[in-house]
């Protein structure tokens, strides 16, 4: 079970407007534990012959071949993937996390280029802009969330303060729900000094902060992004923040997609470390919530 300290329920879930929209009859969950990043990233110099050789494959294909989609695991250790100079860069430190990382620490929903990309929730636009670095986000909007009513007016259904295993996902054992995050929290941090350093809340959870608030980040999306998006700006449940970018737009990868990643802090700027070292493992899987608690049992 990974820690909730969100506390989102089910019943909660329920609510919210899916992330992505993907055709269950032609989905596939990858397994990139085993994958090179030299195929998956495309270097600026490639990028439009890249697309014109895809757009004719396309056009080439059967036009009604129906639209395929895919799925990229959270908690995934991806150690040939992450093979460029910006995960590999030990000084860069982002949000406290530095290192060769290769951990990944969000889901990536992958299809066709330009599908729409929504809110879950109603928001607050905390931050947007485009990061350049082969391997990065590309164009990136970062929304501040609040839960607070909704877990009052689930409270009935779904005591979010309970930690009887009923507020648990019957269908998958890696997933906790409710607000027992002090157990699990315990259960991620291996070590004696770990284990007092988790009681005392100095690892991830504090007990200043308030988890009705929190961040998610979408990542790779297209240019458009910009434009929709301004700092402040209220958003709701089911707007379209972005489409799925383009290899000239998202960072250089080959797969279009959206990396959905949730952060219980606050981040500096319109960036997250979508992926961490091994060794701060413990630490990144409480600060960076499992997205499957907004995205529900995608896999």
């Amino acid at each position: 079970m990974y820690p909730n300290p969100l506390g989102i329920t089910p019943a909660m879930r329920a609510n919210f407007h899916p992330v992505f929209r993907i055709n269950q009859n032609c989905v596939a969950v990858l397994d990139l534990s085993q994958e090179s990043g030299q195929s998956h990233l495309i270097p600026k110099e490639d990028q439009q012959n890249f697309i014109q050789n895809r757009n004719t494959r396309e056009r080439l294909s059967e036009s009604h071949q129906e639209k395929c989609y895919t799925i990229g695991k959270y908690d995934e250790n991806r150690l040939n993937l992450y093979s460029s100079e910006l995960f590999q860069d030990s000084l860069n430190s982002i949000s406290g996390y530095d290192g060769a990382r290769t951990l990944h620490v969000g889901v990536d929903l992958g299809g066709p280029v330009g599908e729409d990309v929504y809110s879950f929730w109603d928001g607050v636009v905390h931050s947007v802009g485009y990061n350049p670095d082969l391997g990065d986000y590309g164009y990136v909007v970062v929304v501040e969330y609040d839960l607070s009513d909704l877990k009052l007016n689930n409270n009935d259904n779904d005591n979010v303060n309970s930690s009887s295993s009923s507020s648990r996902s019957s269908n998958n054992d890696n997933m906790e729900d409710g607000n027992d995050h002090q157990d699990s929290l315990l259960d991620w941090c291996a070590s004696p000094e770990e284990k007092q350093e988790c009681k005392d809340g100095s690892i991830g959870m504090k007990s200043h902060v308030d988890y009705n608030r929190f961040w998610a980040l979408y990542g790779h999306l297209d240019a458009s992004t910009i434009n929709r998006n301004t700092v402040g700006k209220h958003i709701k449940k089911g707007d379209v923040l972005g489409h799925l970018g383009d290899v000239h737009e998202n960072g250089g990868w080959s797969i279009p997609h959206v990396h959905f990643q949730l952060t219980i802090h606050p981040p500096v700027t319109h960036d997250l470390p979508g992926a961490v070292t091994m060794q701060d493992r413990v630490r990144a899987l409480i600060d960076f919530p499992d997205p499957r608690f907004v995205l529900g049992e995608i896999y």
